[in-house]
């Protein structure tokens, strides 16, 4: 259900804007983490838990707040190696 409510209408309007010549940056938040016990996969608003809990996510904890911080400081999501903007 959230293909065709979200995810499919978010990815069409990314296509459209980066054909319109504009650049476009989309991410997709699919690491769980340990304490996810009640649901299997990522629950809605993980990546929020990511940027303001104390929830351990380990690396990715570590790499997706400075990820975000550096596309709003820069415009740019990149920050070394681990997360190059991929075509």
């Amino acid at each position: 259900m959230s293909d065709l409510t979200f995810n499919i209408p978010a990815m069409r309007e990314a296509f459209d804007k980066k054909n319109s010549g504009h650049q476009v940056y989309f991410y997709v938040f699919d690491y769980t983490p340990r304490q996810s016990w009640l649901i299997d996969g990522v629950g809605h608003a993980t990546d929020i838990a990511a940027l303001f809990t104390d929830v351990n996510f380990g690396k990715v904890g570590q790499d997706f707040p400075d990820m975000i911080a550096n596309f709003v400081k820069n415009g740019m999501p990149n920050f070394g190696e681990s997360c190059k903007i991929q075509e």
